[in-house]
């Protein structure tokens, strides 16, 4: 029985994933386009203001992170989508697997079609940068494992935010209310301690914030751990909150669809 659901899950995933080999040059693209462009404003215009020269490779570092986030804004809005019209999704919930390995699968595409995205911004970077980018400074295996739980975490933060928009007409609610403060004070442009620093208060709501330890675990494995949340904290509470929004979003969607 088990391997009977995993090789239905297998195929869906397959088939989402040749889809989208369909239009992937593009999005590749137009993600290149806007981290190079902030990459080299971080690197050589911002310091003439000021702004320390480390800060161009954190904010690159961090677009790995924000270009995951962004992502869940079109992820949610192409489900909507399609729950608003065709409702692929419930011919797919007629397949004899559970509804809730169905949501896992589409997280897991979701997570791989953000990771694709974002594994050329570190060799584009780099040329983009050069030497003001320590490529020595990342741990190997540190890097791969936040790599893979932030995108996995945005895989299933996709799911309870399909989850929890009634239609199309609350898409920009998503965007304006969750995803931008959510990203913006998750870490994009800082890192936690500095926040603490300024605020204590609201460092500390900001625990709560699920980016927070994605960001945090991207750069400690990238700059140097001793900046940043301690590393394996991070790396267990995104797991966490993977969980977590697996466990409210398949609730959700049963009583929006009615499977079992």
């Amino acid at each position: 029985m088990i391997s009977h659901y995993l090789r239905i899950t297998k195929e869906l995933l397959i088939t989402d994933m040749i889809l989208m080999g369909q239009k992937l040059t593009d999005t590749i693209a137009n993600t290149l386009i806007w981290v190079s462009s902030t990459a080299a404003i971080a690197t050589y215009v911002l310091p003439h203001l000021g702004i320390t020269q480390a800060y161009g490779s954190m904010t690159l570092i961090a677009s790995i992170v924000s270009c995951g986030v962004f992502e869940c804004f079109g992820n949610t809005s192409m489900t909507v989508s399609d729950l608003d019209g065709d409702r692929t999704i419930s011919y797919q919930l007629t397949l004899p697997i559970p509804g809730w390995l169905l949501l896992v699968q589409k997280a897991m595409y979701f997570a791989i079609h953000s990771a694709i995205l974002t594994l050329f911004i570190l060799p584009v970077g780099k040329l983009i940068m050069g030497s003001h980018l320590q490529l020595s400074a990342i741990h190997p295996f540190k890097f791969a494992l936040a790599f893979i739980a932030l995108h996995l975490m945005c895989g299933f933060f996709c799911i309870i935010m399909i989850a929890y928009t009634p239609t199309m007409n609350h898409i920009l609610n998503v965007w304006c209310r969750f995803l931008f403060p959510l990203w913006f004070f998750g870490g994009s442009q800082f890192n936690w301690y500095t926040l603490k620093q300024v605020s204590p208060v609201l460092a500390y709501i900001n625990l709560l914030n699920p980016f927070t330890y994605a960001f945090e675990a991207i750069k400690g494995a990238s700059l140097g751990e001793g900046l940043f949340l301690n590393f394996w904290g991070c790396i267990g509470i995104m797991a966490l909150f993977s969980a977590l929004f697996l466990y409210f979003g398949n609730r959700k969607m049963q009583e929006r669809l009615d499977y079992l």
